[in-house]
């Protein structure tokens, strides 16, 4: 009697998971969560990886019209950060959010403990373009 070698049960194909880290993982929880609920830290993330931005940008520019150094979890600021870091194109399609966050440059005033280099550029290569 011969032996059926090779031949094994059905067994369902193993599909692999989308790599996951804790940023997707953050990213999929706010997905289901509406940006007027978003938290700092919740807006710079998503802001961070361009993500909503059509509904995520109105919410942070009237954060930080209020507090324009708002942060999440890194430094004074981070928020404001992520905004000056959104593609050029964005801006082109909504002018007036562009305006917006001119006048939040304008009102800026950096006390001793808000010298954040990295910020400081990203403000001034924003102004020039």
């Amino acid at each position: 009697m011969k032996r059926d070698k090779g031949k094994r049960p059905y067994q369902k194909k193993q599909i692999p998971q989308p790599f996951e880290t804790s940023l997707t993982r953050a990213i999929e929880r706010l997905d289901r969560i509406n940006p007027v609920n978003f938290s700092d830290e919740d807006l710079r993330v998503t802001i961070g990886q361009k993500h909503r931005l059509v509904e995520v940008m109105p919410v942070a520019i009237e954060r930080l019209q209020c507090y324009p150094l708002a942060e999440g979890y890194a430094y004074p600021g981070d928020v404001l950060h992520a905004v000056l870091r959104v593609p050029e194109a964005y801006w082109l399609a909504y002018p007036k959010q562009r305006i917006a966050i001119l006048d939040i440059l304008e009102t800026l005033d950096f006390g001793d403990r808000y010298q954040v280099p990295d910020l400081l550029k990203a403000i001034g290569k924003w102004r020039n373009t």
